[in-house]
């Protein structure tokens, strides 16, 4: 397992008190810090008497949750933790298509998995039918955050973890991506602003200069 550089270190403690988005440039090694931060979850876990949560990382799509789940499996602290990959190409043994899961099948991988990869249509699909709920949930890495907007799955996501009207089973939020703003238009201000009321999260871009000062000469296959 890679060692994290200090500017990863530094967001993984952000991450660690409070909603946080984290932008750095492509290559940057957006996930380890995710990585940091779901080991830490799981860690947690295993420490507590309290009823078992979960972690979900949201993908957009089947190449990248299937990316992720590789990265990620690579650079979880315990080989015991089982990490599954959920999108629109996945049945049960039985058959049955992911959209058609029933709460029973859902509560079969809650109490066998540790952290759930899948794209964002999966899990808002799976709160809309109720066979999943918020307090479930430790954390959910939101990758490519900058698409938490109108009405997509990410955005909707969203809407429901900030509507779980108790704040204690609300989960820790963890945002990805390389930019806040997700077209031309308005400024990286309000593209700031929108994302931060959005998400319940703070937005934290590093200076470049922190950045480069570690930055490997072989950048990371894996952002």
């Amino acid at each position: 397992m890679d060692d994290p550089y200090i500017y990863q270190l530094k967001l993984f403690e952000m991450a660690k008190k409070e909603n946080l988005v984290v932008v750095l440039p492509t290559g940057s090694g957006k996930t380890r810090v995710a990585t940091l931060l779901i080991n830490h979850y799981l860690e947690l876990s295993n420490k507590s008497e309290k009823h078992k949560r979960i972690i979900a990382f949201l993908a957009k799509t089947k190449t990248l949750v299937k990316q992720q789940f590789q990265y990620i499996k690579k650079h979880l602290s315990n080989e015991e933790y089982n990490i599954q990959e959920f999108t629109g190409l996945t049945y049960n043994t039985e058959g049955v298509h992911i959209d058609n899961w029933k709460e029973v099948d859902w509560k079969k991988i809650f109490i066998e998995t540790n952290v759930l990869v899948m794209t964002p249509a999966i899990l808002h699909d799976a709160f809309r039918r109720s066979v999943l709920q918020v307090s479930q949930f430790a954390l959910i890495v939101i990758d490519e955050c900058h698409h938490v907007r109108g009405n997509t799955p990410e955005m909707n996501v969203c809407i429901k973890l900030l509507s779980c009207p108790s704040i204690g089973n609300r989960p820790r939020i963890l945002g990805l991506t390389a930019s806040p703003k997700n077209s031309k238009k308005g400024t990286l201000e309000d593209a700031i602003s929108e994302l931060e009321y959005s998400m319940s999260s703070r937005v934290e871009i590093l200076p470049d200069e922190e950045i480069s000062k570690e930055r490997p000469h072989k950048l990371p296959t894996c952002n």
